[in-house]
This record gives structure tokens, C-alpha cells and sequence, in this order.
């Protein structure tokens, strides 16, 4: 399951599988590990993967696809296939925010075109919203935001916070999933052996922030460079940076470290 911090990621799976992993209140983030949950549904052991929401309230967004790419990967490595993804979005949001559109662009670059016939976009929270409104946005959100994707294959369902909703979203999931597909950055880091900023999402990722921080820049440039607020700002996407490298390269050196430690392990002892 993946979607902004807040869109009811953690409840879906609580829901369902009985589970009592930590839920937030509000738009701040509970979820800052990737936390897994079983349940037997329909004669099948299924199991539902809860991950750190994008737009965090206290993580980067490089942070939180740092720690879903070294999972993906681990798992790709494994052997081990995903059935499906559930990209969760809130129908009670007024407007589709900025950071919600660039989440959602990020998804896709993660999941790739042939991965988006195992996607379904569910809808979250109309328990919360006048119900004709909500069709209404619902309709705008399958034309204007979500429409690359479903030309492609994914699905848009609604879940109105019951047990048979969450089920009924999980079946059409699993009744479509003919064969479990590799996610796009799963091949990438494997296959090809991209490290994370080299992928379709990392650019991505880069780009978004080069992009704000040009555009912060400019403002600033044409303010004299008086404006402080504008300054802090251009000091946090530079920190976002640098943060984001930084994971990435701790992330190399534990690989450089566990593999040493299996080849110490592997080379049989000489004594003299």
C-alpha cells in the first residue's frame, strides 16, 4: 500500500487483517518503518505491505523512497513478486495539492506502464464528505489526474472504511493479477543495477527539486535577496539533496560491508 501520509494506509490494513500497527490522527505521520500484516482471504494467504506515506511531515520524500526502493529491491532479489499495488488517495481533500500531484507522479514512475494493470487508486475517507460532491470529485480525479494511469491499466475503486470494502478492493486485485509483474524500479536497481538516483523515480525525484529550487531562487533574485522566508526554503531543498545522496550512499557502503563480511565468511581459514 502506498499514498501521502495520511491517506489511510494503515487503517486499510488494520482493517482487514486485525492488526494493531500505530495510526496517525491528523495529516502527521505514524508509519515510519515498513510494516507487514497477513490475512487468509478467499482459501489465499495474503499479505499486505504498509509503507511510509509520501509528503511526510517530518522525512523528505528522498527519505521515504530510499527506504521503498532498498525494500523493493530486497524483495525483487528474493525472488518474491508483488500481486498488486494499492495507491490510497483522499476523496475528502478540497483540491489536489501540488505535493499530492507530484506524489502520485512519483508512484508511477516507481510502479512503470506495464506494472499499472496490477494498480488500483483507491479512494479514501467519503465517510468525511457530502456523498454527491464526492462523486463529483471522484469523476475529476479519474479525468484530470489519474487518467494516464488508467489508460494504462489501473483501476480506480472507492473504500468507504469497511472490512468488505477493503476485501472487495483486494479481490478485483487479485482476480486481475494473471501473473505478478516486477515493478519498474525493481528492475532498474536489479536488473540493470541502477542505484536509486539513476531510476525513472529518483530522477524524477531530483528534478521536482531542482525544478522548486530555481524557482525559489528567481523569486529571490528579483526580492534582492532580502526575503529570509525565500532563503530558508532554498537552504531546506538543498538539505533534501544532500540528505537524499546521503541515504543513498550509506546505503552502498553497507552493501560494500555485508559483502565483505560474506566473502570473509566464505574463504576458509589459513593458519600458520
Amino acid at each position: 500500500l502506498m499514498g501521502v501520509t495520511g491517506s489511510g494506509e494503515t487503517t486499510f490494513t488494520n482493517l482487514i487483517t486485525n492488526a494493531r500497527l500505530k495510526v496517525g490522527h491528523g495529516l502527521g505521520s505514524c508509519t515510519t518503518e515498513i510494516q507487514l500484516a497477513g490475512l487468509k482471504l478467499d482459501g489465499k494467504d495474503v499479505v499486505l505491505i504498509d509503507t511510509p506515506g509520501f509528503d511526510d511531515t517530518d522525512r523528505s520524500q528522498g527519505d521515504v523512497l530510499n527506504q521503498i526502493a532498498t525494500f523493493l529491491k530486497q524483495t525483487y532479489e528474493d525472488g518474491r513478486r508483488l500481486s498488486g499495488v494499492i495507491y490510497l488517495h483522499r476523496i475528502s481533500d478540497i483540491r489536489m495539492s501540488g505535493s499530492a500531484i507530484e506524489s502520485f507522479r512519483l508512484f508511477k514512475e516507481i510502479c512503470g506502464d506495464e506494472a499499472m494493470t496490477n494498480v488500483i487508486v483507491a479512494t479514501t475517507m467519503w465517510q468525511h464528505v457530502d456523498n454527491v460532491k464526492a462523486v463529483e470529485k471522484e469523476a475529476e480525479l479519474s479525468d484530470k489526474y489519474f487518467n494516464e494511469a488508467i489508460s494504462r491499466g489501473a483501476r480506480m475503486l472507492r473504500h468507504d472504511n469497511t472490512e468488505s470494502s477493503a476485501k472487495a478492493i483486494l479481490r478485483d486485485l487479485l482476480r486481475h493479477d494473471e501473473e505478478p509483474k516486477a515493478l519498474l524500479m525493481q528492475k532498474e536497481m536489479t536488473n540493470e543495477r541502477k542505484q536509486i538516483p539513476d531510476t525513472q523515480a529518483g530522477k524524477h525525484l531530483l528534478d521536482a527539486l531542482d525544478n522548486l529550487f530555481r524557482g525559489l531562487q528567481k523569486k529571490l533574485s528579483s526580492q534582492d535577496g532580502e526575503d529570509q522566508e525565500m532563503r530558508r526554503k532554498i537552504d531546506n531543498i538543498e538539505d533534501k539533496r544532500r540528505r537524499f545522496h546521503m541515504a543513498i550512499a550509506v546505503d552502498i557502503l553497507t552493501r560494500l560491508i555485508s559483502s565483505a563480511q560474506m566473502v570473509n565468511n566464505w574463504i576458509p581459514c589459513t593458519y600458520h
